[in-house]
């Protein structure tokens, strides 16, 4: 009895094989001839990269046709582009994903030769690398592959994403149109979205129906109001006063009195009318001057001309023309026409 060399097994002196490292078992012999024959993995590694730079080259070359069609509808420009077969990218990535079929069938025959924390190593390494090939892989055929793009631009589908200044566009085009309640449903729409000037829209299309609804016009100018678009403020002091013969004035001076302890707007100017006037409530002349010189200071062309009124009219303070002309000047310049005519100017 002798013992094998490669194992130690005490193994018949005849059963005993001659091989490289000395008498070894049929055992022994066997996981020998293996190790010849079947590769390491110096294999799989080489089909790995040439996995790799036939995919990064499906990215780099590229052959197709490519057509494009365009047409309008109503509002909107639609346009479609088709890609065609990339067939060249398309042959490369076929070609790569069969050697990666390839390298992960060597990397399952790979037998380690050397050390084996190495080889597991190496295999972890290579397995890895797949894995993230195959990603790649599957965007290059998606890329390679043909398909169809359609782009759709214009307000029609911007008010449907919900951008407001779209929808108000829409309004003013229908409402040019003499669509008046198709205008209202977009003017409303962009009011929804916080556009003060679709909210005061909404108001001037309420006025100019057939049959007019000033308490839905008054609605929507305090809601352009609120949001400190523009007079607004003051078109709803007009409408209350003149349409609704002042009915939920007292009401409207309560707002335009928290509207303007915020500094909303011209919300100032238009308080300084009301108690100016004594609309829903007293008359108070001194609190309207007060309201109207910080406003005219910020150029409010109503405040200007007001508080110009007032100076000509000797009310609540001393009668002072030179002041009085000073201010509609100033008011002339901001575009208010009666102080222009008051001066005898046109507005600039």
């Amino acid at each position: 009895m002798s013992s094998c060399s490669s194992c130690g097994k005490e193994t018949a002196e005849e059963a005993l094989n001659f091989g490289d490292n000395g008498k070894i078992c049929d055992a022994c012999q066997l996981e020998e001839d293996l190790a010849v024959s079947r590769p390491g993995m110096g294999s799989a590694w080489l089909q790995l990269s040439g996995a790799w730079l036939l995919v990064f080259l499906s990215f780099c070359i590229s052959s197709r046709r490519t057509s494009r069609t365009s047409f309008s509808l109503g509002s909107d420009f639609t346009e479609t582009v088709k890609y065609g077969i990339d067939l060249p990218g398309m042959m490369l990535v076929g070609l790569a994903v069969l050697v990666m079929f390839s390298t992960l069938i060597a990397l399952i025959r790979a037998y380690p030769k050397g050390h084996k924390g190495l080889y597991w190593a190496g295999r972890l390494a290579c397995l890895g690398g797949l894995f993230l090939l195959f990603p790649l892989a599957a965007y290059s055929l998606y890329d390679a592959s043909p398909r169809t793009y359609t782009t759709t631009t214009g307000p029609s589908t911007e008010c449907e994403q919900g951008v407001s200044s779209a929808c108000n566009t829409l309004g003013v085009r229908h409402d040019r149109k003499g669509e008046q309640e198709t205008a209202l449903v977009y003017f409303n729409k962009a009011c929804d979205l916080k556009l003060g000037m679709a909210c005061r829209n909404v108001a001037l299309v309420n006025m100019q129906l057939p049959e007019p609804k000033p308490r839905a016009a008054l609605e929507a100018y305090r809601r352009a109001c609120r949001m400190g678009y523009s007079v607004t403020c003051m078109d709803a002091v007009r409408l209350t006063h003149t349409q609704l013969e002042g009915d939920g004035m007292a009401d409207l001076r309560a707002e335009l009195e928290t509207l303007c302890a915020d500094h909303v707007g011209r919300s100032c100017t238009a308080l300084g009318t009301v108690v100016g006037m004594g609309l829903g409530g007293d008359q108070q002349l001194e609190r309207a001057i007060a309201l109207f010189r910080p406003e005219c200071d910020q150029d409010s062309g109503l405040a200007c001309m007001n508080l110009a009124g007032i100076y000509r009219e000797g009310s609540a303070v001393p009668r002072d023309l030179a002041k009085a002309d000073e201010l509609d000047r100033k008011a002339c310049k901001l575009e208010m026409e009666d102080s222009c005519a008051r001066m005898g100017l046109s507005a600039e």
